[in-house]
Protein backbone atom coordinates (compact mmCIF):
# COMPACT_ATOMS: atom_id res chain seq x y z
CA UNK A 1 0.00 0.00 0.00
CA UNK A 2 1.07 3.25 -0.48
CA UNK A 3 0.30 6.47 1.57
CA UNK A 4 0.42 10.06 0.08
CA UNK A 5 1.51 11.94 3.35
CA UNK A 6 0.96 15.62 3.29
CA UNK A 7 1.97 17.79 6.12
CA UNK A 8 4.75 20.54 7.41
CA UNK A 9 7.85 17.93 7.10
CA UNK A 10 10.05 19.39 8.81
CA UNK A 11 8.72 19.49 12.09
CA UNK A 12 9.46 16.71 14.51
CA UNK A 13 6.37 15.82 14.89
CA UNK A 14 5.43 15.00 11.76
CA UNK A 15 8.63 12.89 11.57
CA UNK A 16 7.45 10.87 14.44
CA UNK A 17 4.42 10.12 11.70
CA UNK A 18 6.23 9.41 8.81
CA UNK A 19 9.05 6.86 10.85
CA UNK A 20 5.78 5.28 12.06
CA UNK A 21 4.03 4.58 8.34
CA UNK A 22 7.16 4.24 6.52
CA UNK A 23 8.55 0.80 9.14
CA UNK A 24 5.32 -0.28 6.99
CA UNK A 25 4.16 1.29 4.34
CA UNK A 26 5.67 3.18 1.19
CA UNK A 27 4.93 6.63 1.30
CA UNK A 28 4.83 9.39 -1.38
CA UNK A 29 5.68 12.69 0.83
CA UNK A 30 4.16 16.40 0.67
CA UNK A 31 5.43 19.32 1.98
CA UNK A 32 2.74 21.78 2.88
CA UNK A 33 5.28 24.64 3.24
CA UNK A 34 4.55 27.32 0.86
CA UNK A 35 5.63 30.84 2.78
CA UNK A 36 4.06 33.77 3.17
CA UNK A 37 3.00 37.19 1.05
CA UNK A 38 2.05 37.13 -2.39
CA UNK A 39 4.67 34.65 -3.96
CA UNK A 40 2.52 32.25 -1.07
CA UNK A 41 -0.60 32.02 -4.00
CA UNK A 42 1.63 30.74 -6.40
CA UNK A 43 3.05 28.20 -4.10
CA UNK A 44 -0.75 26.65 -2.76
CA UNK A 45 -1.57 26.51 -6.40
CA UNK A 46 1.66 24.56 -6.91
CA UNK A 47 0.91 22.78 -4.32
CA UNK A 48 -2.68 22.05 -5.47
CA UNK A 49 -1.33 20.17 -8.52
CA UNK A 50 1.31 18.65 -7.41
CA UNK A 51 -0.61 17.10 -4.64
CA UNK A 52 -3.42 15.80 -6.59
CA UNK A 53 -0.86 14.20 -9.11
CA UNK A 54 0.47 12.02 -6.42
CA UNK A 55 -2.71 11.19 -4.94
CA UNK A 56 -3.20 8.65 -8.31
CA UNK A 57 -0.04 7.48 -7.37
CA UNK A 58 -1.36 6.66 -3.76
CA UNK A 59 -3.66 4.39 -2.13
CA UNK A 60 -4.59 6.66 0.62
CA UNK A 61 -4.00 10.30 1.39
CA UNK A 62 -2.70 11.14 4.65
CA UNK A 63 -2.62 14.72 6.05
CA UNK A 64 -0.93 16.45 8.65
CA UNK A 65 -3.24 18.96 9.77
CA UNK A 66 -6.36 20.61 7.62
CA UNK A 67 -5.47 23.77 5.81
CA UNK A 68 -5.26 25.68 2.71
CA UNK A 69 -2.64 22.62 1.24
CA UNK A 70 -4.58 20.25 2.24
CA UNK A 71 -8.46 20.76 0.84
CA UNK A 72 -7.70 19.96 -2.83
CA UNK A 73 -6.22 16.81 -2.37
CA UNK A 74 -8.52 15.18 0.23
CA UNK A 75 -11.56 16.50 -2.37
CA UNK A 76 -9.66 14.51 -5.13
CA UNK A 77 -9.35 11.59 -3.44
CA UNK A 78 -13.07 11.73 -1.92
CA UNK A 79 -14.20 11.60 -5.79
CA UNK A 80 -12.01 9.28 -7.30
CA UNK A 81 -12.89 6.73 -3.78
CA UNK A 82 -9.55 6.97 -2.24
CA UNK A 83 -9.57 7.15 1.68
CA UNK A 84 -8.10 10.38 3.34
CA UNK A 85 -7.34 10.34 6.97
CA UNK A 86 -6.37 14.00 8.84
CA UNK A 87 -4.64 14.50 11.92
CA UNK A 88 -6.48 17.45 13.99
CA UNK A 89 -4.04 19.55 16.19
CA UNK A 90 -3.12 22.70 16.09
CA UNK A 91 -4.01 25.77 13.87
CA UNK A 92 -7.06 23.93 12.23
CA UNK A 93 -9.11 23.21 15.21
CA UNK A 94 -7.85 25.89 17.92
CA UNK A 95 -10.09 29.14 17.77
CA UNK A 96 -9.70 32.21 20.32
CA UNK A 97 -11.22 34.96 18.44
CA UNK A 98 -10.67 37.77 20.72
CA UNK A 99 -7.16 37.69 19.30
CA UNK A 100 -7.93 36.78 15.67
CA UNK A 101 -6.19 32.85 16.12
CA UNK A 102 -7.03 30.11 14.43
CA UNK A 103 -7.77 28.91 10.58
CA UNK A 104 -11.10 29.32 10.80
CA UNK A 105 -11.05 33.67 11.71
CA UNK A 106 -10.25 34.01 7.80
CA UNK A 107 -12.92 32.70 5.51
CA UNK A 108 -10.86 31.49 2.69
CA UNK A 109 -8.59 29.28 4.95
CA UNK A 110 -11.78 28.21 7.13
CA UNK A 111 -13.44 26.84 3.61
CA UNK A 112 -10.22 24.53 3.07
CA UNK A 113 -10.42 23.47 6.77
CA UNK A 114 -13.72 22.38 6.49
CA UNK A 115 -14.00 20.87 3.74
CA UNK A 116 -10.91 18.39 4.46
CA UNK A 117 -12.39 17.23 7.23
CA UNK A 118 -15.36 17.20 5.44
CA UNK A 119 -14.02 14.83 3.04
CA UNK A 120 -11.97 13.00 5.43
CA UNK A 121 -12.28 8.84 5.97
CA UNK A 122 -11.77 9.54 9.31
CA UNK A 123 -9.97 12.28 11.55
CA UNK A 124 -7.20 11.32 14.63
CA UNK A 125 -7.12 14.73 16.86
CA UNK A 126 -4.14 14.77 18.66
CA UNK A 127 -5.57 15.08 22.13
CA UNK A 128 -9.24 14.84 23.32
CA UNK A 129 -9.28 18.85 23.96
CA UNK A 130 -8.34 19.05 20.07
CA UNK A 131 -11.27 16.58 19.23
CA UNK A 132 -14.14 18.63 21.22
CA UNK A 133 -12.42 21.57 19.29
CA UNK A 134 -12.67 20.06 16.59
CA UNK A 135 -16.50 19.18 17.16
CA UNK A 136 -17.26 22.68 17.96
CA UNK A 137 -16.00 24.37 14.85
CA UNK A 138 -17.70 21.19 12.70
CA UNK A 139 -21.15 21.34 14.67
CA UNK A 140 -20.81 18.12 15.39
CA UNK A 141 -20.99 17.44 11.63
CA UNK A 142 -17.25 15.68 10.61
CA UNK A 143 -16.78 12.42 10.06
CA UNK A 144 -15.65 9.30 12.98
CA UNK A 145 -12.82 10.80 15.19
CA UNK A 146 -10.49 8.51 17.34
CA UNK A 147 -7.92 10.22 19.49
CA UNK A 148 -4.26 9.19 18.96
CA UNK A 149 -2.14 11.20 21.46
CA UNK A 150 0.89 13.22 19.57
CA UNK A 151 4.14 11.79 20.86
CA UNK A 152 8.07 12.34 21.31
CA UNK A 153 10.55 9.55 20.40
CA UNK A 154 12.41 9.17 23.46
CA UNK A 155 14.68 7.02 21.66
CA UNK A 156 16.33 9.67 20.08
CA UNK A 157 16.31 11.62 23.42
CA UNK A 158 17.97 8.19 25.37
CA UNK A 159 21.74 9.59 24.49
CA UNK A 160 21.04 12.93 26.35
CA UNK A 161 19.81 11.83 29.61
CA UNK A 162 23.31 11.60 30.81
CA UNK A 163 25.08 12.76 32.94
CA UNK A 164 22.78 14.62 34.99
CA UNK A 165 23.46 18.26 35.22
CA UNK A 166 22.68 20.96 38.00
CA UNK A 167 18.77 22.40 37.56
CA UNK A 168 18.59 25.32 37.95
CA UNK A 169 16.12 27.44 35.92
CA UNK A 170 12.32 28.20 35.45
CA UNK A 171 12.15 27.74 31.10
CA UNK A 172 9.71 28.28 28.60
CA UNK A 173 9.74 27.80 24.87
CA UNK A 174 7.88 28.92 22.17
CA UNK A 175 8.22 29.28 18.45
CA UNK A 176 6.19 32.36 18.89
CA UNK A 177 6.25 35.25 15.96
CA UNK A 178 4.04 37.71 16.40
CA UNK A 179 2.01 39.55 18.92
CA UNK A 180 -1.03 37.11 18.67
CA UNK A 181 1.48 34.04 19.14
CA UNK A 182 3.23 35.95 22.00
CA UNK A 183 0.14 36.51 23.75
CA UNK A 184 -1.41 33.01 23.46
CA UNK A 185 2.50 30.91 24.15
CA UNK A 186 1.84 33.31 27.50
CA UNK A 187 5.23 34.78 27.43
CA UNK A 188 3.83 37.73 28.36
CA UNK A 189 2.62 35.88 31.29
CA UNK A 190 5.82 34.26 32.12
CA UNK A 191 8.40 37.66 32.03
CA UNK A 192 5.81 38.81 34.82
CA UNK A 193 5.95 36.10 37.01
CA UNK A 194 10.00 36.25 36.80
CA UNK A 195 9.83 40.28 37.36
CA UNK A 196 8.29 38.93 40.30
CA UNK A 197 10.68 36.57 41.86
CA UNK A 198 14.24 38.33 40.90
CA UNK A 199 16.28 35.47 43.11
CA UNK A 200 15.16 32.84 40.49
CA UNK A 201 16.72 32.19 37.06
CA UNK A 202 14.53 32.47 34.13
CA UNK A 203 14.99 31.46 30.19
CA UNK A 204 12.51 32.35 27.43
CA UNK A 205 13.61 30.65 24.31
CA UNK A 206 12.87 30.39 20.61
CA UNK A 207 10.84 33.67 19.86
CA UNK A 208 11.51 35.42 16.40
CA UNK A 209 10.20 38.63 14.71
CA UNK A 210 7.70 40.88 16.66
CA UNK A 211 7.12 38.36 19.53
CA UNK A 212 10.83 38.81 20.21
CA UNK A 213 11.34 42.39 20.27
CA UNK A 214 7.75 42.39 22.47
CA UNK A 215 9.87 40.05 24.67
CA UNK A 216 13.07 41.87 24.99
CA UNK A 217 10.83 45.41 25.76
CA UNK A 218 8.79 43.42 28.74
CA UNK A 219 12.09 42.26 30.17
CA UNK A 220 13.82 45.02 30.08
CA UNK A 221 15.53 45.84 33.58
CA UNK A 222 15.16 42.25 34.73
CA UNK A 223 18.74 40.90 35.39
CA UNK A 224 17.12 37.43 36.44
CA UNK A 225 15.63 36.57 32.74
CA UNK A 226 17.63 35.08 29.54
CA UNK A 227 15.86 35.51 26.07
CA UNK A 228 16.98 33.36 23.54
CA UNK A 229 15.72 33.87 20.16
CA UNK A 230 14.87 31.05 17.70
CA UNK A 231 14.55 29.02 15.39
CA UNK A 232 16.65 26.91 18.18
CA UNK A 233 17.67 22.92 16.85
CA UNK A 234 15.69 20.66 18.77
CA UNK A 235 18.92 18.01 20.32
CA UNK A 236 21.94 20.89 20.03
CA UNK A 237 20.07 23.80 21.84
CA UNK A 238 16.85 22.68 23.36
CA UNK A 239 17.64 19.63 25.10
CA UNK A 240 20.68 21.31 26.84
CA UNK A 241 18.05 24.06 28.08
CA UNK A 242 15.88 21.13 29.42
CA UNK A 243 18.29 19.47 30.75
CA UNK A 244 18.92 22.34 33.16
CA UNK A 245 14.99 23.69 34.10
CA UNK A 246 13.91 22.74 36.87
CA UNK A 247 10.63 23.92 36.11
CA UNK A 248 9.05 24.00 33.06
CA UNK A 249 6.49 26.59 32.50
CA UNK A 250 3.99 26.67 29.55
CA UNK A 251 0.60 29.25 30.15
CA UNK A 252 -1.02 28.83 27.01
CA UNK A 253 -4.34 30.42 26.40
CA UNK A 254 -4.88 27.85 23.69
CA UNK A 255 -2.67 24.33 23.51
CA UNK A 256 -3.81 21.37 21.50
CA UNK A 257 -1.38 19.07 22.61
CA UNK A 258 1.78 20.74 24.44
CA UNK A 259 4.88 18.97 22.93
CA UNK A 260 8.06 20.90 24.62
CA UNK A 261 5.86 20.16 28.21
CA UNK A 262 6.61 16.30 27.32
CA UNK A 263 9.96 16.49 26.37
CA UNK A 264 10.95 19.41 29.10
CA UNK A 265 9.50 16.10 31.51
CA UNK A 266 11.78 13.37 29.98
CA UNK A 267 14.11 15.11 31.40
CA UNK A 268 12.26 15.27 34.99
CA UNK A 269 11.41 18.96 34.86
CA UNK A 270 8.84 19.90 36.81
CA UNK A 271 5.63 20.59 34.59
CA UNK A 272 3.68 24.27 35.69
CA UNK A 273 1.09 24.65 32.89
CA UNK A 274 -2.29 27.21 32.73
CA UNK A 275 -5.72 25.56 33.26
CA UNK A 276 -6.35 25.54 29.48
CA UNK A 277 -6.77 23.73 26.54
CA UNK A 278 -5.20 19.94 26.39
CA UNK A 279 -2.28 20.86 28.77
CA UNK A 280 -3.92 19.67 32.11
CA UNK A 281 -4.91 16.60 29.70
CA UNK A 282 -1.36 16.32 29.17
CA UNK A 283 0.24 16.83 32.51
CA UNK A 284 -2.69 14.42 34.06
CA UNK A 285 -1.77 14.17 37.65
CA UNK A 286 1.96 15.08 37.89
CA UNK A 287 3.33 18.60 38.39
CA UNK A 288 1.30 22.14 38.64
CA UNK A 289 -2.12 22.94 37.11
CA UNK A 290 -2.63 26.56 38.01
CA UNK A 291 -5.42 29.71 36.86
CA UNK A 292 -3.90 33.27 36.15
CA UNK A 293 -3.47 33.94 39.78
CA UNK A 294 0.16 35.20 40.08
CA UNK A 295 0.91 34.16 43.17
CA UNK A 296 -0.19 30.54 42.93
CA UNK A 297 2.21 30.38 39.94
CA UNK A 298 4.77 31.90 42.30
CA UNK A 299 3.97 29.65 44.77
CA UNK A 300 4.13 26.27 42.35
CA UNK A 301 7.63 27.03 40.60
CA UNK A 302 9.12 27.40 44.73
CA UNK A 303 7.62 24.18 45.24
CA UNK A 304 9.09 23.10 42.10
CA UNK A 305 12.34 24.74 42.89
CA UNK A 306 12.94 22.27 46.07
CA UNK A 307 11.88 19.01 44.14
CA UNK A 308 14.96 16.47 44.14
CA UNK A 309 15.94 14.22 41.59
CA UNK A 310 14.12 10.98 42.99
CA UNK A 311 10.76 13.08 42.91
CA UNK A 312 11.57 14.29 39.43
CA UNK A 313 11.47 10.60 38.47
CA UNK A 314 7.45 10.32 38.13
CA UNK A 315 7.77 13.08 35.49
CA UNK A 316 10.44 11.01 33.21
CA UNK A 317 8.02 7.76 34.12
CA UNK A 318 4.63 10.10 32.95
CA UNK A 319 6.41 11.29 29.25
CA UNK A 320 6.74 7.80 28.64
CA UNK A 321 2.72 7.22 28.14
CA UNK A 322 3.51 9.71 24.82
CA UNK A 323 6.25 7.57 23.44
CA UNK A 324 6.10 7.11 19.84
CA UNK A 325 5.69 3.65 20.54
CA UNK A 326 2.52 4.04 21.87
CA UNK A 327 1.22 6.06 18.92
CA UNK A 328 2.56 3.84 16.48
CA UNK A 329 0.47 0.70 17.77
CA UNK A 330 -2.75 2.76 17.36
CA UNK A 331 -2.37 4.64 14.33
CA UNK A 332 -0.79 1.13 12.41
CA UNK A 333 -4.27 -0.63 13.91
CA UNK A 334 -5.93 2.10 12.04
CA UNK A 335 -4.58 1.42 8.69
CA UNK A 336 -4.76 -2.10 8.90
Amino acid sequence: MTILFIGPLKAEFVKNDIAILSSKYKLILHDTTIGRGPAALFSLIASYIKSCFKVLKSDIVYCWFADYTTSAPAMFAKIIGKKVFVVAGGFDVGYVPELNYGAWTKPFRRFCVKNTFRFATKIFPVSEHACRELSDRMQAKHPPATVIYNCINANKFEKYLLPEIEKKIVLTVSRAEDYTEYILKGSDKFIRIASLMPDVSFVLAGLQGEALKLAKEAGKGLDNIQIIPGWLNLFEELVPLYKSASCYCQFSLEESFGLAVVEAMLFGAVPIVSNRAALPEVVGECGFVVSDDEAEIQSAIRNGLLENENERKKYKKHSSEFDISIRASSLLKEFE
